[in-house]
């Protein structure tokens, strides 16, 4: 199904496809036609890296907000979002205060935003402004006033303790997501307290962000040294969320020849029938793996890397069955 869409991307094509009818162990296999009628739907947009106007684009074109005003009309909808919200482009103030809208906008309607953090907020939480932008700078006033709004008594700061967290676990259509990816040796009940554990580093962070009394953060495509010297004091399990293969910085599922057993086990462990991530960028198109169990869902929706723009829908039908829906922004020039 396709319509013509003018709005934040120059003339473009908005496509939305039934790509999967997913079934799981619980239900059996069926097809749907794309007018039938939903009782639950949930939205998962990956990576925005900074970018104000394509973000509103594919919301508009998923019909999460009014293309025109950008209010929620997702009604009793769920947005998920996985992360990675700054860097890269100029509009990460412009995307978080979107976001703490939509927020209010959607629990009045009884629907909900459910805000995960990705790496690159860590990064800017610890100094780490090694992707910042010029522009993103200037959007805030000054480097010290962007530091400032990264801390615990900051506009972003606070909005992160108050809202944001490392996964999100639904149990309508029974999908775990998370920025990077969990694996094995996270997702085992023993070990498995790595929400618990991320919060723990998150607000540690923003507590002892105390570089701003010199500028802030490190400067534009820096890191600062307190940042570096406050990392290198970190302990387990600090080192093992934050580490290459922890929950915001895995690629397994993206770069496995075979990530499926894994899969299965990590879903067994959550008690889950679908993993959803960000952080590993494929720009054609998002990938789906193992059966349809996996889905990596970051496509470069930032100018800054001219991917397409692009949300993921997972809803219930009146028989209880688990649709996915792709939600596309194609330019037609390109």
């Amino acid at each position: 199904l396709g319509y013509m869409y003018k709005g934040a991307l120059a003339v473009s094509l908005v496509v939305c496809f039934v790509a999967v009818f997913y079934t799981n162990k619980h239900s059996p296999a069926t097809s749907l036609h794309p007018t039938s009628r939903l009782t639950y739907r949930l939205f998962a947009l990956g990576d925005i890296h900074g970018d104000l106007s394509n973000t509103i684009a594919i919301l508009g074109a998923a019909g999460v907000i009014d293309p025109h005003n950008g209010t929620w009309i997702a009604g009793s909808s769920v947005l998920v979002q996985t992360g990675d919200i700054v860097d890269r482009g100029p509009d990460a103030l412009a995307v978080y205060r979107l976001m703490e809208r939509l927020a209010i906008e959607a629990k009045e309607q009884g629907g909900r935003v459910v805000s995960l953090w990705g790496n690159h907020e860590y990064m800017n939480a610890m100094g780490d402004w090694r992707f910042v932008s010029k522009d993103d700078i200037a959007r805030f006033g000054s480097r010290h006033a962007r530091c400032v709004a990264f801390s615990a008594s900051g506009e972003i700061g606070q909005a992160w303790l108050s809202r944001y967290q490392v996964s999100y676990r639904d149990e309508h259509v029974r999908a775990h997501f998370v920025h990077g990816g969990i694996e094995t040796s996270y997702s085992h009940p023993i070990n498995n307290n790595f929400d618990e554990t991320g919060r723990d580093l998150m607000h540690h962070l923003l507590h002892t962000n105390a570089s701003c009394d010199n500028g802030g953060g490190g400067g534009y495509g820096s890191i600062s040294a307190t940042s570096l010297r406050r990392r290198s004091t970190w302990k387990d399990p600090y080192h093992a969320f934050y580490a290459e293969r922890g929950p915001m910085w895995s690629r397994f599922y993206a770069t496995s020849r075979d990530p499926c057993p894994d899969a299965e086990k990590v879903m067994q462990d959550l008690d889950v029938d679908v993993l959803v991530m960000g952080h590993t960028t494929h720009v054609s198109g998002p990938v789906v793996r193992c059966n349809g169990t996996v889905r990596l869902i970051d496509t470069g929706l930032s100018a800054a890397y001219e991917g397409i723009p692009y949300i993921l829908e997972i809803a219930k039908d009146e028989k209880n069955q688990t649709i996915f829906i792709d939600h596309y922004i194609t330019d037609k020039d390109g």
